[in-house]
């Protein structure tokens, strides 16, 4: 509920939810840019940091960041989130990382980096700082306390699901009725998306086939390879948030929005950096992540089936 929230308060000035929407939507992606490279600043340079951006910018599917819809929002909250972990603001990362989870459930994974990085910085800091008995208990609950706060967002939006139907849980009835989604394995994902794929090629049923089975498909193999490729470059806790955050989006029982699903996890553009150091692969990943943003933009445009 966290994003059609701010666009109602925005609408109180506008009049207008569509015009606010994409207001909210435009706002977001405008911080969440400067976020990401004040975050990518903390480990690389001005240029590396540029690169970062441009692959944000011309991911398949980043239309949607202008769009009225949650995925600025959540893409600004989750890079807040880790931007303030990386400059041990535990308490601003938590609240952000909430309000995250309350945009989106899948904002509760940034549980794991959380607590990754506060581990880590404990880890920093042991042979230097020497706390005994009760004032270690307390730096500890002060630390690690602030991860309630994560969790919390999305028990935000459960209390909203019982206040409207008695039911904390209603939203995942609703999505299995009407969506038939609920969790499954990545490896069933890939298998039920190849078959229809095959299914659209056999039955000449080519627009769904380019426009969402394919898409699809791509994205589920190309976002695991780049971070294969690149992930002795890229810090631990973002592997890990990557990886938690891709098992649940990509497992889903029908998935529709792979593409969209995958743009707002901002350790891919990270990891496309880290690899488009090369100006050779620079340039090939460019153009083609171009090329294919603008063949998905058409598609979206002429109501084919992109989600």
């Amino acid at each position: 509920p966290g994003y059609p929230l701010m666009t109602r308060i925005v609408n109180i000035l506008v009049g207008n939810v569509l015009y606010s929407g994409m207001i909210v939507s435009g706002l977001c992606f405008a911080g969440a840019g400067t976020i990401a490279y004040l975050l990518v600043r903390l480990d690389h340079s001005h240029r590396h940091a540029l690169r970062v951006l441009k692959y944000l910018c011309i991911l398949p599917g980043a239309f949607f960041f202008a769009a009225p819809m949650s995925e600025s929002m959540f893409l600004l909250l989750s890079v807040c989130c880790i931007y303030f972990l990386r400059k041990k603001e535990w308490f601003y990362a938590c609240i952000t990382g909430g309000a995250a989870a309350f945009t989106r459930s899948l904002g509760l994974v940034l549980f794991i980096p959380a607590l990754y990085e506060m581990i880590a910085d404990e880890a920093e800091t042991m042979p230097s700082v020497s706390c005994h008995g009760r004032d270690k208990k307390l730096s500890w609950a002060a630390k690690y306390g602030n991860l309630i706060f994560i969790p919390f967002g999305f028990g935000s939006y459960l209390l909203i699901n019982y206040q409207v139907s008695g039911n904390p849980f209603q939203f995942l009835i609703y999505q299995k009725e009407h969506w038939h989604q609920s969790i499954s394995f990545f490896f069933n994902t890939t298998a039920y998306q190849i078959d229809y794929a095959m299914g659209c090629i056999q039955g000449q049923n080519y627009h769904d086939l380019l426009a969402l089975w394919l898409p699809n498909l791509f994205c589920i193999f190309a976002g695991l390879i780049i971070m294969l490729i690149a992930v002795r470059k890229l810090r631990p806790s973002y592997t890990a948030y990557f990886m938690a955050y891709y098992v649940i989006a990509i497992g889903a029982t029908w998935l529709l929005s792979g593409p969209r699903y995958l743009l707002t996890l901002f350790p891919i553009p990270m990891a496309l950096a880290v690899i488009g150091k090369k100006p050779w692969l620079d340039t090939i990943l460019t153009i083609g992540l171009s090329v294919f943003l603008g063949m998905y933009a058409y598609m979206f445009v002429n109501h084919w089936n992109v989600w």
